[in-house]
């Protein structure tokens, strides 16, 4: 039953996800469910988790500064509202510049820029 899909995937990642990373990385990547699917999947998941549960409360805080322009304390709160509301869209959007960086640092390994993207899917 767990020899390829999404649920060897969580398997696998939750119980020795350096092992399972490396595996999908350099043996075999048709036993572990595409990382994109995988993102959708545990995304939705968790959205339905959070709906129904509210598993993720609100810590959001409003910024108050001492000599900062009024306009720019009123554009971080707002930025941080939305990261807030929208975690997993602004999860997904810092990943891009995670792996972007992650790449630049690492760049005499020889993984690319979208097997680095592809492993951030599954962390």
């Amino acid at each position: 039953m767990l020899e390829k899909g999404i649920f060897l995937t969580i398997r696998d990642f939750l119980m020795a996800p350096g092992k399972s990373a490396h595996i999908y990385l350099y043996r075999n990547r048709k036993k572990y469910v595409s990382p994109i699917i995988f993102l959708l999947v545990t995304s939705l998941i968790y959205s339905i988790v959070n709906k129904y549960f509210h598993v993720e409360e609100s810590i959001m805080v409003d910024v108050q500064i001492d000599g900062f322009d009024d306009r720019a304390i009123k554009f971080t709160n707002q930025s941080m509202k939305w990261i807030q509301d929208n975690y997993g869209y602004a999860n997904l959007i810092m990943s891009f510049f995670v792996a972007f960086f992650t790449w630049i640092i690492f760049r005499k390994g020889n993984l690319n820029y979208f097997e680095i993207l592809s492993v951030l899917c599954y962390f």
